[in-house]
């Protein structure tokens, strides 16, 4: 978490953790998935605008004017920041604490 509090943006694979973390904190991302699950995730938070993202199947592109935009382009912080007040009320804790509750329900 102190990573999604400190960076200004961050550069990852759109794995759920760290894309989550930078997302609920308003950080824009630079993602570059390699696999289907981490594709799938890129694709919906470039739909939200707080992301960019180099496909698996394009060739990766100049990475450095990627980050520069993704920086110094006013829409994606600006989409990060719309995106973390929409789901301010999140909490991670209370989400784990309902699964754990209705697993033990289950194994009863």
């Amino acid at each position: 978490r102190w990573a999604s509090r400190e960076a200004d943006c961050a550069v990852g694979y759109a794995s759920v953790a760290t894309t989550t973390a930078m997302l609920l904190a308003g950080k824009p991302m630079l993602l570059l998935p390699s696999h289907m699950e981490q594709f799938m995730l890129a694709t919906r938070a470039l739909e939200t605008g707080a992301a960019m993202g180099v496909m698996p199947e394009t060739a990766p592109g100049d990475l450095e004017a990627a980050l520069n935009a993704l920086t110094q382009q006013p829409e994606h912080r600006l989409s990060a920041a719309l995106f973390a007040h929409k789901y301010a009320e999140f909490d991670s804790d209370a989400v784990v604490g309902r699964m754990v509750r209705r697993l033990q329900v289950l194994l009863r």
